[in-house]
């Protein structure tokens, strides 16, 4: 089963070091994801598939990230999703609604629309999109946003939908979204 937790963890954002021996049974071959919410630029500081966003180091149950954490505060919750079992499966209990939808993207960066989130939500750019599609903060541009090519997707922890902006090359592209 998978579990996720905000418990209070010992974060030091200068090294990146995530100390999590508070959690019972934690290894951190089974994380899945690590996120920082609070953090506006890109809450996602680990996850098993987006290069340079692993593990430097791993030590009991102390984890070095990839990512610059430099910018997030030592007090920021800091999300850690893991699956506690060898089943291979992955389950969360989670609320009933489920959050789906999308938006044809603009030249210009746009807020996703506002929407209540628990446990956060996935972006993807649509297969059939022509170019790629930046996802980010207010202010985003192509220089500073989150690069989705077609099929490609992101998750994000963010309490609101409306948190995250979007803008794509062509008037076209569609960003697709899931969450609750």
């Amino acid at each position: 089963m998978t579990k996720r937790t905000s418990l209070p963890l010992s974060f030091d954002p200068a090294t990146g070091t995530i100390d999590a021996s508070n959690l019972p049974n934690f290894d951190p071959r089974r994380v899945v994801a690590i996120l920082a919410p609070s953090a506006a630029d890109r809450p996602v500081i680990y996850d098993i598939v987006t290069p340079g966003c692993g593990f430097k180091s791993t030590s009991g149950s102390t984890m070095v990230v990839e990512y610059d954490t430099s910018g997030i505060s030592a007090q920021d919750d800091i999300v850690i999703v893991w699956d506690d079992e060898i089943t291979g499966t992955f389950a969360v209990a989670n609320p009933a609604s489920v959050l789906s939808g999308r938006v044809t993207v603009a030249l210009t960066a746009q807020a996703l629309p506002a929407a209540a989130l628990t446990n956060g939500v996935v972006i993807k750019s649509h297969p059939d999109n022509a170019g790629t599609i930046y996802v980010g903060h207010a202010g985003l541009t192509s220089a500073t946003g989150y690069p989705l090519d077609p099929g490609e997707s992101v998750p994000y922890g963010v309490a609101n939908l409306s948190a995250i902006y979007c803008l794509g090359q062509n008037t076209t592209d569609v960003l697709l979204y899931t969450g609750n």
